[in-house]
């Protein structure tokens, strides 16, 4: 019961600091507006490995592992300072 309403919080927490995010304007949710992300999955889903049928923790969904990709060569962040990021920014996060 506990580990629900932990969870519950934390979505409420998210989602006002989400809102709070874009009163201030959110660059990346205009740019959400304006591509339609879900025709890279026909292209990316063919030669996406997923390994999560042999065992071990399901993987992210294609799309957003594309759209990790493409803020990577935006921001031009190195592998581990995308981690870092994907972490510490809840615009990041917010995809």
């Amino acid at each position: 019961m506990k580990l629900i309403f932990r969870e519950k919080l934390t979505d409420f927490d998210l989602n006002k600091e989400y809102k709070r995010l874009q009163s201030v304007g959110d660059r990346l949710a205009e740019i959400e507006s304006l591509i339609n992300w879900e025709l890279f999955r026909l292209i990316l889903e063919p030669i996406y490995n997923n390994r999560t049928a042999s065992a071990g923790k399901p993987e992210a969904d294609v799309i957003v592992m594309f759209k990790i990709l493409v803020l990577q060569q935006w921001h031009n962040l190195s592998d581990a300072e995308l981690e870092r990021q994907c972490i510490d920014r809840i615009s990041f996060r917010k995809r």
